[in-house]
């Protein structure tokens, strides 16, 4: 089972238990083509956890709290991989970028790492 704090996991057992077994997502969100200078990776029960990696300590007041702590991290990762995936009204995703010419060291690498919400994304 998925490493989530109590209140979500017991959001991630409620939409497991409600949605259809048979429901598959409202949209076909995948990973994005890479360009010249970005690389584009989809949020995943994997890899969401680079958000708490960029943003714990990060004192920028624009920055979501959610962001910031495991718990709420957790809670927001649940809604949008188990909830907002697969709803028509609030279909939603994340993707990571990242530059594809790499960098020297961890600090530099994790600093590079943006978001993006689909919403907002204009191919």
């Amino acid at each position: 089972m998925k490493d989530l704090s109590p209140q979500a996991l017991e959001y991630y057992e409620l939409w497991q238990n409600t949605r259809s077994p048979h429901a598959q997502a409202r949209f076909a969100y995948q990973n994005l083509p890479d360009s010249a200078r970005l690389r584009y990776t989809l949020l995943s029960w994997e890899n969401y956890i680079t958000y708490l990696q960029l943003f714990e300590n990060e004192p920028n007041i624009y920055v979501s709290n959610q962001f910031k702590s495991k718990e709420k991290l957790d809670e927001y990762a649940v809604a949008l991989l188990e909830f907002n995936y697969y709803s028509g009204k609030r279909g939603a995703c994340d993707w990571f970028l990242s530059l594809q010419d790499g960098t020297k060291n961890k600090v530099q690498a994790q600093r590079q790492w943006l978001f993006i919400k689909k919403s907002c994304f204009k191919p």
